[in-house]
């Protein structure tokens, strides 16, 4: 496979994991250093595919790519307010 190829298959292979929602959300707590207490949560998006980069920052240069960069900021916020929701009922 050459280069070009294999740029094509990991470009057409992001906007399909794209349309599947093939990201999830982990959550960091937040903690408030005076007295160690959880204060909250920070939702941090990771690809799920092997194809899929794990990393935000991975996944973010190649939304640039096709300028959907606001699309996948969207759709790691969509899925991280799922988990949270699926988790409380």
């Amino acid at each position: 496979e050459s280069a070009s190829e294999l740029f094509i298959r990991s470009n057409r292979d992001f906007i399909q994991n794209m349309t599947e929602e093939s990201v999830t959300s982990v959550f960091q707590p937040i903690v408030r250093l005076v007295d160690n207490r959880i204060v909250g949560y920070e939702a941090l998006g990771r690809g799920l595919e092997p194809n899929m980069p794990r990393s935000p920052a991975e996944m973010f240069r190649r939304a640039a790519v096709f300028g959907m960069q606001a699309n996948l900021s969207e759709l790691l916020r969509r899925v991280a307010v799922k988990r949270v929701a699926d988790s409380i009922e």
